[in-house]
């Protein structure tokens, strides 16, 4: 993979987690969610992590590093490893370790589980979260 194809696979990425952001943005105003609307903001917020979990892994791939695809801690090894790398600052990455604790929680629990106020903290901190890793991710890919 060239740095080109890298920076145009990584601008999909995030043009697909901002369009993910916007239907975020109106399940926000529901005045009194349903299940199906805690299902709905929790698929959006699962998604959303996944794709930047993809662009870790494409922007370490690049740098030719890879980790264990089947190692039951593989999600956290990417992010460690970013970290590790410079890629994610602290802050960053403390960050998106809560955002994997959470794609844990949704996959395991029922979503009737969940609280609307969760959901919606996670929202909100989601929209920055995203564009500090796309900042991240592009200054990296400069120095590379």
């Amino acid at each position: 993979m060239t740095k080109e194809e890298l920076l145009r696979f990584c601008q999909r990425e995030f043009q697909a987690l901002r369009e993910m952001l916007k239907e975020l943005e109106g399940l926000k105003e529901t005045p009194e969610p349903t299940v199906l609307h805690k299902a709905a903001a929790g698929a959006l917020i699962y998604t959303s992590y996944s794709g930047m979990e993809r662009v870790i892994e494409k922007v370490l791939l690049y740098d030719t590093i890879v980790v264990q695809e089947h190692s039951p801690r593989r999600h956290t090894l990417l992010l460690e490893k970013a970290f590790q790398l410079g890629i994610l600052p602290e802050g960053l990455f403390q960050n998106l370790r809560g955002f994997l604790a959470f794609r844990e929680v949704f996959a395991r629990t029922y979503v009737a589980e969940l609280t609307w106020a969760n959901l919606l903290a996670l929202a909100e901190r989601l929209q920055s979260t995203v564009q500090e890793l796309q900042k991240e991710v592009r200054q990296y890919i400069e120095t590379v």
